[in-house]
């Protein structure tokens, strides 16, 4: 359960940066981590966390590229009185709640891989009207409406072979991705920060599925260069895209350290200490 409330506090920060398709990666892991899980109780923080992953999809179902369904509102409403029944005087049902999380699981599997082919695909997310949108249905399909002249072109098949396809359809484009990381990285060897830095950031407009390494790579080679302000920001970036915390807490520390030592007044040293105190806590 530790898994799924991190998952959920992760998807929550990226929905507040619009980074929706994050926002749904987290969310489906954190579900995916309930498939094996028994239901002994549901404390105060597990209860937050279903009430916020409920609530993100309330808002990220309202994306112009996703069709409205019975099916969609169906799943959401039965999940959410399920949940609201643990507010009232006499408790909620903690089977009825368990057995609603594979359906709502199913919904969000269908939910990630339809945002997930729009994000890689680079088509946005809150356009409206949208170019193209898609449907899931009960039975675990996902119908794909391509628009023209507002007339949908609908073609559909099963959520599990549609994710099979694009996952190939991209395999191209993954080596591609690879190639730019490489390309920053051999440029950092040869002394040339400054184009790496702009491979990234070039990289991160074509292939937005890499920000989070790419912000990776751009703290560790600004915090190289004594860029410490830049690099923090690139951390803080990288880790609300989910890098882990672990890997960026030391350079974190000492870049901060760095700011608040040269700092020319309080107010600047105050915004770094409030930052590192929000980040180690």
């Amino acid at each position: 359960m530790k898994f799924f409330i991190n998952n959920i506090e992760k998807a929550y920060l990226a929905f507040q940066q619009h980074y929706f398709a994050e926002c749904i990666e987290r969310i489906h892991l954190a579900f995916e981590s309930l498939e094996h899980y028994k239901f002994e109780n549901l404390d105060n923080t597990q209860f937050n966390a279903f009430y916020d992953a409920l609530e993100m999809l309330e808002l990220l179902v309202r994306l112009p590229i996703v069709e409205q369904t019975d099916y969609i509102n169906t799943t959401l409403k039965r999940f959410k009185r399920k949940l609201n029944a643990f507010m009232l005087p006499s408790g909620g049902d903690l089977e009825a709640l368990a057995n609603q999380v594979p359906n709502l699981s199913k919904l969000i599997n269908g939910l990630f891989v339809g945002i997930q082919y729009f994000h890689k695909k680079q088509i946005k997310l809150n356009s409206f009207p949208p170019v193209l949108s898609f449907e899931l249905s009960r039975n675990g399909n996902i119908a794909l409406y391509a628009w023209i002249d507002r007339q949908p072109t609908v073609s559909s098949q099963p959520v599990e072979q549609f994710k099979t396809d694009f996952e190939a359809l991209f395999k191209k484009e993954q080596a591609a991705q690879k190639d730019y990381l490489a390309q920053a990285q051999e440029l950092l060897k040869n002394g040339e920060a400054p184009k790496a830095i702009k491979i990234l950031q070039h990289a991160m407009r074509v292939h937005p599925a890499i920000k989070k390494e790419c912000f990776l790579q751009l703290g560790n080679i600004h915090f190289q260069e004594n860029q410490y302000a830049e690099a923090v920001d690139a951390y803080m970036k990288a880790l609300v895209l989910g890098v882990p915390k672990q890997t960026i807490k030391d350079k974190v520390l000492t870049a901060t350290q760095q700011l608040m030592s040269t700092a020319k007044d309080y107010k600047t040293i105050n915004r770094w200490q409030e930052l590192l105190d929000n980040f180690f806590s």
